[in-house]
């Protein structure tokens, strides 16, 4: 994808923890954690430390591309809200005293976002309009439209092998009032035809609608005057993360009052993504009260990832007058990941029950590194802490996916405007992909850590 994932949480938290900070040294047991949801103060030795926040995230855009000329596209993606709940423990090793105490701390985090949309389209003049999920069908639909001073006539086939066949006709004169709205579905268990029709010979105006499916896939194709058609895509994305990691490091004395604090440690993050598209298509009547069914198309798409890696990070400190504290932070690390991906896709026509379209499953998996740097000031106050801090962060390959055309189906023209032809024999139309894509994050945090 031409998008890199940004992730910019603003979370604001209350903590606790006991005994209270009296200094800024509480800033020199620095921490590794999931910069997505972080508090600005690392922990001290002691209790654990929970944390509650609201958080958004900007993930990359998934991208609907057109199979045939003149198709629907549609794009999701944007930013998401949500609450994160993090963990904070840290616990000294070794005997107490000892020159260079090695202290080690666990650090979690839970996080969920979600967005929803919707988007109106109202189809108008002519052209030529699809919607295709998976293989094509193994079938044919043929559309012709045409409309002038005489009448308006429109004229249509949709067969599906196995699935049903209909062909039909719409015929009104001109200066005589009449209007046709007509639809028909043919077959049964997993394969549907559907075929509708419009004509009005006074407003010399025709079009047809068609959709053939079967267990592989779905095409659908509108052509001729299509105006007052509306087309209504609604789109649920939703995200959850997890992320665990323990960090071994120790204090250093760095000279003119700044305190160093490597570390390293291991990591483990898990996230899903969840992308649920529906396409609802309310064909406009020429009569009043005709009664065509509306038709709905659906997709939804789900990447589980996985991480597992080490973080190496070093961290640098130092009081400030009027009892402030200063923490930079930077890490650097390596992951092996793996992406799976599983989607589904779905089509309702004339009424009937779902049918389900078979997608196969598909994963990818490699290396990745991230890096992190960070920045925070700190100032006690009473029976607490309060902090601010910035931090960015970058992750060179984070698994995508795309619904992508594998190749657009033989849509022709054979009538001219206002016609369509399509057949269908297993070619792959719509097929969600996996890639990977970089990832950066940014972001500011302000918390207070109250002792209780």
């Amino acid at each position: 994808m031409d998008r890199t994932t940004a992730y910019l949480p603003i979370l604001v938290g209350f903590f606790a923890v006991c005994p209270p900070a009296t200094s800024g040294q509480a800033l020199r047991d620095t921490v590794w954690q999931d910069r997505q949801a972080a508090s600005a103060v690392p922990p001290r030795d002691g209790p654990p430390i929970i944390a509650f926040g609201i958080g958004a995230t900007d993930l990359p855009d998934v991208r609907y591309a057109a199979a045939v000329s003149g198709a629907g596209t549609a794009t999701s993606g944007g930013r998401l809200f949500g609450p994160t709940l993090t963990l904070d423990y840290s616990r000294p090793l070794g005997p107490a005293g000892a020159p260079r105490p090695l202290r080690v701390t666990y650090s979690g985090a839970l996080s969920t976002a979600g967005r929803s949309e919707s988007s109106l389209e109202r189809l108008g003049g002519g052209g030529l309009f699809g919607l295709t999920a998976g293989s094509a069908p193994r079938g044919r639909i043929d559309l012709a439209t045409s409309a002038n001073a005489v009448a308006a006539t429109a004229s249509g086939t949709a067969v599906v092998n196995g699935g049903g066949s209909i062909t039909s006709l719409a015929y009104s004169p001109a200066g005589t009032g009449a209007a046709i709205s007509q639809y028909a579905v043919s077959g049964m268990g997993g394969s549907r035809a559907f075929l509708a029709l419009t004509t009005d010979g006074d407003a010399r105006s025709a079009a047809g609608y068609a959709a053939i499916i079967d267990a592989t896939g779905y095409t659908f194709l509108a052509a001729g005057d299509t105006t007052g058609t509306v087309v209504t895509d609604s789109v649920r994305d939703s995200f959850r993360a997890q992320s665990h990691a323990f960090r071994f490091s120790t204090d250093l004395d760095a000279g003119g009052g700044w305190t160093l604090s490597p570390g390293v440690g291991p990591m483990y993050r898990a996230t899903r993504r969840s992308v649920e598209r529906t396409t609802t298509i309310d064909i406009a009547e020429t009569m009043p009260g005709a009664g065509i069914p509306a038709l709905s198309f659906g997709q939804r798409g789900e990447i589980d990832t996985r991480y597992l890696g080490l973080i190496a990070g070093v961290g640098l400190s130092r009081d400030l007058p009027g009892d402030w504290s200063l923490l930079m932070d930077a890490e650097l690390g390596l992951a092996r990941y793996r992406g799976e991906l599983t989607a589904r896709s779905w089509a309702t026509v004339g009424g009937s029950p779902n049918i389900h379209v078979v997608e196969r499953p598909s994963a990818v998996s490699g290396l990745t590194q991230q890096g992190t740097l960070s920045l925070s000031i700190s100032r006690p106050m009473a029976r607490g802490v309060v902090s601010l801090g910035v931090y960015a962060n970058y992750i060179s390959d984070v698994p995508t996916f795309d619904y992508q055309s594998g190749g657009a189906p033989a849509v022709t023209a054979p009538y001219g405007a206002g016609s369509a032809s399509f057949v269908g024999a297993g070619q792959s139309q719509m097929a969600p992909s996996l890639g990977t894509d970089g990832a950066s994050s940014y972001g500011v945090n302000l918390s207070f850590n109250r002792s209780f």
